[in-house]
């Protein structure tokens, strides 16, 4: 009977254990994880070279923070140093669109899209030496910037466009060309508020910013506002462009000066364009940084 009561005892001490063991691992799961002090170890991991470590706690981070750039910044500047260039790419896309104020983002992306390019431009002219991949800019601390206010904002859905070089032949060239002089007339209709020629930029297929409008509804609000609209002047300077590898897409960054009566600013702005019927036509558009 003693015996009996002992290891009934002992049974459920046992089991006792094993249910504060389950709560205490359960707590320990629910805990908040420390995400700023898990960025100072990715930090310190990566300034010794342990990319890969880093790169799993700084794509686990932002998977957790969406809306913070400098993790997905330097998740990209870990997957770059190990040679996964396309996946850095991506990662800088997602750090510009998570904050497009967001400057150490944008300047790591145009100079890996420089390298890219020129890699594409070397392939183009038969030359077989290595480039040398790009010095990127690790951040060592979480500090988020002020957003932009949201009126300034256009944010537009991202399509990726893989970049060739812009000038490998002479078919290349001429659709650089017939870019820019496009983008110079659409801001050229935009500034004479000619809704005609300015929505004729865009394709049917350009998606909102507002996903709770579609084509037809963003036409009829943009035509009554430029037709509303006075003393508007657009000016672009700085035109960069990225073609696809089969040249019916193209990606175009600019600076944009906007003055109007009322308001007036500067943005870094980025747009994707299709080849549509022999036009280069808008399919998104997206402010990417206010500018001073």
């Amino acid at each position: 009977m003693g015996l009996k009561n002992t290891n009934y005892s002992v049974q459920f001490f046992a089991t006792l254990v094993l249910l504060f063991s389950s709560i205490i691992a359960v707590a320990k799961d629910a805990a908040p994880v420390d995400d700023y002090q898990q960025f100072k170890q990715a930090v310190t991991l990566s300034q010794q070279g342990s990319w890969q470590q880093a790169a799993e706690i700084f794509a686990a981070i932002a998977e957790r923070n969406p809306s913070w750039p400098e993790p997905k910044n330097n998740l990209a500047v870990s997957q770059l140093n190990m040679g996964q260039v396309e996946q850095a790419k991506y990662a800088l896309e997602s750090a510009v669109t998570s904050l497009p104020s967001f400057k150490t983002a944008q300047d790591n992306r145009q100079r890996l899209y420089d390298h890219l390019a020129a890699v594409a431009y070397s392939k183009a002219l038969g030359i077989e030496e290595k480039q040398k991949l790009p010095a990127l800019d690790l951040l060592t601390e979480i500090k988020l910037a002020e957003k932009p206010k949201p009126e300034q904002l256009v944010v537009e859905k991202i399509v990726e466009v893989p970049v060739t070089a812009i000038a490998s032949d002479d078919s290349d060239v001429d659709h650089v060309n017939k870019i820019r002089q496009g983008l110079l007339s659409w801001s050229s209709a935009w500034s004479q508020a000619d809704t005609d020629n300015y929505l004729s930029a865009y394709s049917t297929r350009f998606q909102p910013s507002d996903q709770r409008k579609d084509y037809t509804q963003w036409r009829n609000i943009r035509r009554a506002r430029l037709k509303s609209s006075s003393s508007t002047q657009v000016e672009l300077e700085n035109i960069k462009v990225y073609l696809d590898t089969d040249n019916s897409q193209a990606l175009t960054e600019f600076i944009q000066h906007y003055k109007s009566a009322s308001y007036q600013d500067k943005v870094l702005k980025q747009m994707h364009l299709a080849l549509e019927n022999g036009q280069w036509l808008i399919l998104s558009e997206r402010v990417i940084q206010q500018l001073d």
